[in-house]
């Protein structure tokens, strides 16, 4: 994967940075019809309905 949208100041600047896998595809926010009546579920908020966490890393300097 790449991106252009960090850049490594953002991802070493004083707070750190961390990148997290989910299983599924995020919905990048948006609210599936299912949630219609009621509003977004707490996984929907969370995590954009993108499931369980199967990864994780701490961006370091070399």
């Amino acid at each position: 994967v790449s991106t252009d949208r960090v850049t490594k100041e953002n991802l070493l600047d004083d707070d750190g940075s961390a990148l997290i896998i989910h299983e599924s595809p995020d919905n990048y926010g948006n609210i599936p019809e299912r949630y219609a009546e009621d509003g977004p579920d707490e996984d929907s908020l969370k995590t954009g309905d993108a499931g369980g966490r199967q990864a994780c890393g701490v961006f370091e300097a070399a």
